[in-house]
């Protein structure tokens, strides 16, 4: 494989989503690019732009708070998983309003509610946490939700 085609390649996986730099690093590995030209890559394409992982880490937060329903501590470890810099992940936390994160708590508890009957029992409180902290959100706006809870 040349360095045109490996580019090429990376450039497509780019343009379908957003990645991480260590989500094109693996992708190199996986086409089987030479090591060589790993880096050169890397550097060619963050000087004009297509990696940015400020960007990655912001679109992906958003993603997954909006569509997915994550709260902070699952988006959080997802971006660790994808080696992002503790900093960005802080800086891309901003882009969730606290209004926001109330309301999608509220959505996600209603949602999960909905299979219980009209009295929560102690068991049916602790199964709807066990499912707000799966998706990721602190135990202080659970049991908040919790304690409010019609």
């Amino acid at each position: 494989m040349d360095y045109q085609e490996a580019i090429n390649k990376i450039e497509r996986f780019i343009n379908y989503q957003d990645r991480s730099e260590f989500e094109i690093k693996q992708k190199l590995k996986c086409i089987e690019a030479p090591i060589t030209f790993h880096q050169k890559i890397i550097d060619e394409l963050k000087e004009n732009g297509s990696i940015n992982d400020e960007r990655f880490a912001k679109n992906f937060t958003q993603g997954k708070f909006r569509f997915k329903n994550w709260g902070r501590i699952k988006i959080k470890y997802a971006l660790r998983k994808k080696f992002v810099q503790g900093d960005i992940i802080d800086k891309s936390m901003n882009v969730i309003s606290e209004e926001d994160y109330l309301q999608k708590i509220e959505v996600v508890y209603q949602a999960k509610r909905k299979d219980f009957g009209e009295v929560l029992s102690f068991e049916d409180k602790a199964k709807i946490s066990r499912h707000l902290q799966s998706k990721g959100f602190e135990m202080e706006f659970i049991m908040n939700q919790l304690q409010n809870a019609r």
